[in-house]
């Protein structure tokens, strides 16, 4: 499956963009590199959906919800995909 599409919620942005203002504190550097990971990981999701690890916390929902690790630091996203389309559910800073 080729996913062609990206829905990123809201929240998941919100929730991001929280987590880099965190890391901010340790430069303007860091906080670039770690954008630039989630890009890069994003763009790996996008190629191969299913490498994530089933989430157990949100075994409740409707959707297979996958969890992954951003390879920098301990921040982790919550995804699932439908028909050809990744959406991005949420980020979390373990």
């Amino acid at each position: 499956m080729e996913i062609t599409k990206i829905y990123w919620r809201e929240d998941a942005l919100n929730n991001l963009k929280n987590i880099l203002a965190l890391y901010r504190r340790h430069g303007k550097k860091e906080t670039k590199r770690i954008i630039e990971k989630v890009i890069k990981d994003i763009e790996v999701l996008r190629k191969r959906p299913y490498n994530g690890y089933i989430e157990a916390s949100m075994l409740n929902q409707p959707q297979k919800i996958y969890s992954r690790f951003i390879s920098v630091k301990k921040i982790k996203v919550l995804y699932y995909t439908e028909n050809n389309t990744l959406y991005i559910v949420d980020f979390c800073d373990d």
